[in-house]
């Protein structure tokens, strides 16, 4: 019992910052063409410019 106390615990600690984390994101600064949608091509040079990719 203790175990899936923590397991679950765990997971929901880890979906809040997951979710957090993702609320962060800046998704204005990757749509290039300004058109509400940010394709994976936009997300890959924005991450580019930004040194995540080399």
């Amino acid at each position: 019992m203790r175990k899936f106390i923590i397991t679950v615990l765990s997971i929901g600690l880890f979906s809040a910052t997951s979710a957090f984390a993702y609320s962060k994101i800046d998704w204005q600064k990757m749509d290039s063409n300004k058109d509400g949608y940010v394709s994976p091509e936009e997300m890959k040079d924005h991450y580019t410019k930004a040194g995540v990719y080399k």
